[in-house]
């Protein structure tokens, strides 16, 4: 297949794109500088919709009120009302409550029911803290920092921490204060978040609740061994009855167990650091009575007291199919008190007690763990073999800073290669030009494999092309005469402030120093994500620069129409060649339609804005884009097809970019 016309799907689109408008923004603002305020805006949005509370730097004490909550969240009977107290309830449609900065922006709650989100459609919570919880007496009520009912609610950059309660009310209860209690109706995404020393589970999920759960560190801090009152009780993430969650790419640590799936819950568990736990890691229980699913792949699961990984699943029926794989179980079963078969679990790595047929429990790692008697772990791998064994799970972790901060992504990550640094560089200067010159090579030479379903596209994208420049000067005009109306006005203006990031020479700077630092310090996404930059817009570069040099037409601010042809740099447009390429890069990463949709459309903004500036004809334009989008794409496929390891490479000039593409064995 041609790599020209390796994505035609990205090139409808692009169409598609020139003539979709970026959507305005919606809500009204308001501004709130202390917790009566805070009470008074939430109470008034309730019959609004996309109303936006702005919370300033300071701290929120609210006033806690008695609440009755209708049912018990995790008791066998719910039908029962259950006393507590309440901090804030917060309803309606489409609310956003966010602080400036989370470490300046502080709600002390004063309640069991810190922030209750009851019959909230699409609202959000976004840089706060939220503290200061306190115990209700009643054991069944379900506190925690945040309290989701009924609701479809987005927690992002939040840090909830320190609800520990009163030590003698936690000691009769037992049960503590959690950081987010997921109840019936509730739909949650938790991401990037910090919830740390909080007296019960990090975050819980019970009937008929469901969460998305990314990026966070869940943070016991105490372990539970400051008494009653104190951090890590519980379990770092739960789900309990019919519960369904995905959790990935988190660090739990510090807890008295790890992630549990209980009874009927499902959970896809992916990616995640579960490390120093005073008993079990990660359990698929079914406590006898449900039929629990999940999916636990590619974990570390690091020092536990108990076993690092327990399957309880016997009962028939339920969901079938899961899986325990490719985790990394590393010095587990560490406390003797719980060698007994009659503990938590069996003491050994992975302590598989019932399992139905289907389940699929394979290539999970070990190394240095521990069983009863203080036995080795009789499947461990030698320590050499563990990390070349492990290699691919550590680079997985390391996309995500939840899990690079881990002790054991810092513990096994790959040392730096034992070799001088001007031999290195030598290296990696010697490797960077094969692989450049093999990636320029397959894009030059594209026209010549170009086969008659490929010949078909490119003259049809010919014909639309041909039709434009047929009509640049009416295009132009046009798009000139409209450039304040008030529909078309914010469509430039956006634009124009995306027009420098189109510019080669002003954003390179950025792109070599994002591709150093994140090479350095192991971001693998960030690296790669700089290296396809770096590499499309020195392949294309050279596309253009011939283009340019051959057709020479001069731009509309120095000619009389759209037909002179002398010395000129009108076509393609460099700025639209570079930003869709950034927008087809960005859309290969981010799957999700509408940031899709988002990336081409501001891509398409700047492409209006240079004809709108007199910089360029729209059929320049046009052929900008397609360029850009197709050397990208075949970027994308070629590194998709192999594994690479991304250095930076300087090149002369200001202008030029390389970059060094080493195979990954």
């Amino acid at each position: 297949m041609c790599g020209w016309l390796e994505d035609r799907t990205s090139a409808a689109l692009l169409l598609l794109s020139l003539c979709v408008p970026a959507p305005a923004a919606a809500g009204a603002s308001r501004t709130v500088t202390d917790a009566a305020e805070l009470a008074v805006a939430v109470a008034q949005a309730v019959d609004s919709a996309g109303v936006i509370l702005e919370l300033q730097p300071g701290d929120y004490h609210l006033s806690a009120t008695p609440y009755v909550d209708a049912a018990c969240g995790n008791c066998e009977n719910p039908d029962q009302p259950v006393p507590a107290s309440l901090g804030l309830r917060i309803r309606g449609r489409e609310m956003v409550i966010r602080g400036v900065d989370r470490e300046r922006v502080r709600i002390h709650t004063h309640a069991g029911y810190g922030l209750l989100f009851e019959d909230c459609l699409d609202c959000r919570l976004e840089n706060v803290t939220v503290t200061g919880g306190i115990r209700d007496t009643s054991a069944r009520a379900t506190d925690a920092a945040i309290v989701v009912r009924r609701s479809t609610v987005s927690i992002t950059g939040c840090r909830l921490a320190d609800n520990l309660g009163d030590s003698a009310v936690v000691a009769q209860t037992v049960v503590g204060i959690m950081g987010v209690c997921g109840r019936e109706g509730s739909d949650i995404t938790i991401r990037d978040c910090e919830i740390s020393r909080n007296s019960w589970d990090g975050i819980a999920l019970y009937r008929d609740a469901h969460a998305t759960i990314t990026g966070c560190t869940v943070d016991g801090v105490d372990a539970g061994r400051g008494g009653p009152a104190s951090g890590g009780r519980g379990v770092g993430i739960g789900l309990t009855w019919n519960a369904r969650a995905d959790v990935e790419a988190n660090w739990i640590r510090r807890y008295w167990k790890g992630v549990g799936v209980f009874v009927d819950a499902e959970a896809r568990v992916r990616r995640n650091v579960v490390e120093e736990m005073r008993t079990w890691g990660i359990t698929l229980w079914d406590a006898g009575r449900g039929t629990p699913f999940a999916e636990i792949v590619d974990n570390a699961v690091h020092r536990t007291g108990a076993c690092g990984i327990s399957v309880t699943r016997g009962r028939p029926g339920g969901r079938t199919g899961s899986r325990i794989t490719g985790n990394a179980l590393v010095r587990t079963g560490g406390d003797p008190r719980y060698d007994a078969d009659d503990a938590y679990c069996y003491q050994r790595a992975l302590a598989v007690h019932e399992r139905t047929d289907g389940m699929v429990i394979d290539g999970n790692l070990r190394f240095a763990n521990r069983e009863a008697g203080g036995k080795p772990g009789r499947t461990d791998l030698a320590h050499a073999e563990f990390r070349a064994s492990a290699r691919g799970l550590i680079e997985r972790l390391a996309d995500e800073p939840a899990t690079r901060a881990s002790d054991f992504y810092r513990e096994f990550r790959s040392p730096p290669k034992a070799r001088g640094a001007l031999s290195q560089l030598g290296a990696d200067l010697e490797a960077a030009g094969s692989a450049v010159l093999s990636d320029g090579l397959h894009i030059y030479s594209s026209p010549a494999r170009i086969d008659r379903r490929d010949a078909i596209w490119l003259g049809a994208m010919a014909a639309v092309g041909g039709l434009i420049y047929a009509y640049d000067q009416e295009i132009h005009d046009a798009l000139d005469r409209n450039r304040d109306h008030e529909l078309y006005r914010p469509f430039r203006r956006l634009g124009e402030a995306l027009e420098p990031v189109g510019h080669m020479g002003n954003m390179n700077r950025y792109y070599f120093g994002t591709l150093a630092v994140s090479y350095v310090l192991g971001f693998r996404f960030l690296t790669g994500l700089s290296a396809e930059i770096l590499e499309a817009h020195f392949l294309a570069g050279g596309v253009k620069n011939l283009s340019m040099a051959v057709v020479g037409r001069q731009r509309p601010r120095d000619s009389d129409g759209p037909r002179e042809f002398s010395d000129g740099t009108s076509f393609p447009s460099g700025h639209v060649i570079n930003i869709f390429e950034l927008a087809r890069i960005f859309s290969h990463h981010v799957d999700f339609w509408p940031a899709q949709i988002a990336f081409y459309g501001c891509a398409t903004a700047v492409g209006f804005q240079r004809v709108t500036d007199h910089q360029h004809w729209p059929s320049d334009v046009y052929v900008g884009a397609l360029l850009g989008t197709t050397v990208a794409t075949t970027l994308l496929n070629r590194h998709d097809e192999r594994r690479l390891q991304v250095t930076p490479m300087l090149s002369g000039g200001g202008m030029g970019c390389g970059l060094m593409l080493t195979h990954h064995f």
